[in-house]
């Protein structure tokens, strides 16, 4: 059987072919390590589920990323860009924006500060004289207190050109720029009174002259839209317009050349945004093109929201999801995928809220929200086109809402979901377009919330109102838990410590049995990715002791351990490493650990401020991989479900052992967490091989990591020659993860 361990097209012959020695207690009579396995002694067996991911609104990994949207800045919530006037470049650009308040004055933000400040009505004076002195960040030259530079406190007359380009004639959103040719005169201004999505609209008014006038938006930070020649793109506007007139919508190369344009009519309706479809097919191809929207006549339109996304050709399954984002997290291996985030339990408080009745109907309609890694976050792929893509990927899904929903409105959410059309809110799915019921599996109550009185309290209401509407839906629990019962915290933790917190989550345990649902109550509590974690901390931190002491507390409780988040702010082979021996070590454990997730799932090359460990980087024209990808795919494209016997007599090399129902394939995975190299002999009984394959994943760095230019340059590789077969040892490299795959 062809194998492809991650790389694509391998085979069985890479590795060789022998008999291999069985139970040869000699064999490390050189020194160096024994990893004894023993094929007959099957420890646990485990679904797949083990591999699995984590997708929020951190680091474009939606809105950017896997939503089909291709335009950034899609309700022209942001105000002008004041990069170019500051001469910032590379990430300094993505980390300077500009307030306004609601008498029309600038400020400019650092980003941490600006999502925080969103809200604000008076943004420039919120931050006290006491916050500003004791809240210093540079920025390129910048030096910002409390989070804001006032326009008098930029040097020369950078504050008059500030003030100019933010209030004057020609304001557009921040991730849109002026489109003019000819002798085309008129005005682009941000209006705030009477827009259709969120608190601001973009105006474009052609006052005279000849040419045309308007604005283009080139995706991602103006990172460019990949345009494919020949391929269709489809569109949608919201655009208000006093008279009847024609808009033109258009597909641009780099440079600004035309490769297609349709004509689009507008009604006169005074106040109305109307909205109007199209379709656009480019004559050719433009890695780094761009989307535009014109008048080439005088007048004035005011547009509200915009999108465009590539045709069925481009998207999953016909879903809002880039093809190419979904395959390759599909390849990854993943079986089960979380969705939750800090937009859930730290989201900006405000009329716009991340709440779930927000998220249904048309998307053009939905407003956005204010997340807490983007203040202008799209509500375009929520959590039910979450649900749609992974029943499409063959998926179990895991979403998380915030604890503040009412308990009727969380009755509600799994009626939309599940409800027939004889129920109020069946009927209104169905009417939104989704006639099926949604693959509703799991909801999560919160994201890494202090278990305190208040968390139990509403776990308890709003647990009860899903399971008065369905039985079947698991209920989650986010709370990190491996401090809570660590010795040096159990005296000073967050509600009272150890003691309390123990307290708490045998409760919650109580009343899930008392609800007769216990079989369908999860943990979720999150780990890390050190190297050495998986050898002190990740038992604690996944909730094996708090099963065990809930247990005992309750005599035959079994909390289900669901952790799906890895945790690292780093993607290079020191965190691939770290992930081979965390999901190594977790392939071991007690069957009360049935799923396990990473964070985070995608991430736009070079384009992060926040939690840089994304496992799927992207560009506009390319999709590659970092090294814990491919430690997934090592265990996910063969997965093997019975763990076996497997010990390893040094602490630095760890061994795991799988194999198949059918006793016809073994794979013993080893990892060196140590930068010397191990010699190491295996000692296998109850399966006597005839063919070997080996697979290993290295670096000549714990720093080293893949490139646009270099996207394999840390990815499994075939080993040829690994063995001898008169002698079965193995050489592991210093910082390694190898599979020996045997067959019979």
């Amino acid at each position: 059987m062809a194998f492809a361990w991650g790389i694509g097209g391998a085979s069985w012959s890479a590795g060789g072919w022998l008999a291999l020695m069985v139970g040869a207690a000699g064999w490390a009579e050189g020194g160096g390590a024994v990893v004894r396995v023993d094929a007959e002694n099957v420890l646990v067996e485990r679904e797949q589920s083990l591999v699995g991911a984590n997708i929020e609104d951190v680091n474009h990994q939606l809105y950017g990323g896997l939503y089909s949207q291709l335009i950034h800045g899609e309700c022209f919530e942001e105000h002008v860009d004041p990069s170019d006037l500051l001469g910032l470049t590379g990430k300094d650009r993505l980390a300077v924006w500009t307030l306004i308040d609601e008498t029309g004055r600038p400020a400019l933000a650092q980003f941490a500060r600006a999502v925080r400040l969103y809200h604000s009505d008076n943004p420039v004076d919120r931050p006290s004289d006491a916050e500003r002195s004791a809240d210093e960040t540079k920025v390129g030259g910048l030096v910002f207190r409390g989070g804001v530079i006032l326009p008098e406190e930029l040097p020369g007359d950078l504050g008059e050109k500030l003030v100019a380009l933010a209030t004057g004639d020609e304001q557009v959103s921040r991730h849109w720029r002026k489109v003019r040719s000819g002798s085309a005169a008129g005005s682009l201004q941000l209006v705030r009174q009477g827009a259709f999505t969120g608190r601001q609209a973009q105006r474009i008014a052609f006052r005279s002259g000849l040419g045309e006038l308007g604005i283009d938006n080139a995706g991602l930070f103006r990172w460019g839209i990949n345009l494919v020649g020949g391929k269709p793109y489809e569109g949608i506007l919201r655009i208000q317009s006093d008279t009847a007139r024609q808009v033109f919508v258009s597909l641009r190369g780099e440079g600004g050349e035309a490769l297609a344009e349709q004509a689009l009519s507008l009604d006169a309706r005074p106040g109305e945004y109307q909205r109007l479809a199209f379709t656009l097919t480019p004559k050719a191809s433009d890695p780094r093109g761009r989307f535009a929207l014109t008048l080439k006549q005088p007048g004035e339109i005011t547009v509200d929201f915009a999108f465009l996304q590539a045709g069925e050709w481009g998207r999953f399954d016909g879903l809002p999801v880039r093809k190419d984002l979904a395959e390759a997290m599909i390849g990854m291996g993943v079986k089960t995928m979380r969705y939750n985030g800090s937009m859930v339990n730290k989201c900006i408080e405000g009329a716009q809220r991340y709440k779930w009745k927000q998220m249904i109907g048309p998307r053009d309609e939905r407003q956005p929200y204010h997340g807490f890694f983007d203040p202008y976050s799209s509500h375009g792929f929520s959590v039910f086109e979450f649900m749609d893509f992974c029943e499409a990927a063959g998926i179990y899904p895991l979403f998380g809402l915030r604890i503040d929903e009412t308990e009727q409105d969380m009755a509600d959410l799994v009626e939309y979901c599940l409800g027939g059309a004889e129920t109020e809110w069946g009927a209104r799915r169905i009417a939104n377009g989704h006639p099926r019921p949604y693959f509703l599996k799991a909801i999560q109550i919160g994201n890494e919330q202090t278990p305190n009185a208040e968390y139990v309290k509403r776990v308890e209401a709003l647990g009860a109102a899903i399971w008065s509407k369905s039985r079947d839906v698991d209920v989650v629990l986010s709370c990190n838990v491996g401090r809570w019962l660590s010795a040096e915290d159990s005296d000073k933790g967050a509600a009272g410590g150890a003691a309390l917190f123990l307290a708490n989550m045998i409760e919650m345990a109580r009343w899930a049995r008392e609800q007769g649902q216990e079989a369908k109550f999860v943990l979720d509590s999150h780990y890390l990715s050190a190297l050495d974690h998986a050898d002190r901390g990740l038992p604690a931190h996944i909730g094996l002791p708090l099963n065990d002491a809930i247990a005992k507390a309750l005599p035959g409780f079994n909390l289900r351990l669901w952790p799906m988040e890895e945790n690292g702010d780093r993607y290079d082979w020191e965190r691939g490493l770290a992930h081979a021996h965390n999901l190594n070590t977790m392939n071991r454990m007690p069957p009360c650990l049935e799923r396990a997730g990473v964070a985070n799932t995608f991430q736009a090359w070079e384009m992060n401020l926040f939690w840089d460990q994304g496992r799927i980087h992207y560009t506009p024209s390319q999709v590659f991989f970092q090294p814990s990808y491919y430690v997934d795919r090592m265990f996910g494209d063969e997965w093997l479900p019975l763990v076996v016997q497997a010990e390893s007599s040094e602490p630095t090399v760890d061994a795991t052992a799988k194999k198949d129902r059918e006793g016809k394939t073994l794979t013993i995975y080893l990892v060196n967490t140590d930068k010397a190299a191990a010699t190491v002999s295996l000692d296998v009984a109850g399966f006597a091989p005839v063919r070997t394959e080996v697979a290993r994943i290295r670096a000549a760095d714990l720093t080293d990591h893949n490139t646009p230019q270099e996207p394999e340059r840390v990815a499994t590789r075939m080993v040829d020659g690994a063995w001898d077969p008169g002698h079965p040892v193995i050489e592991l490299p210093g910082y390694s993860f190898t599979a020996i795959r045997l067959g019979r």
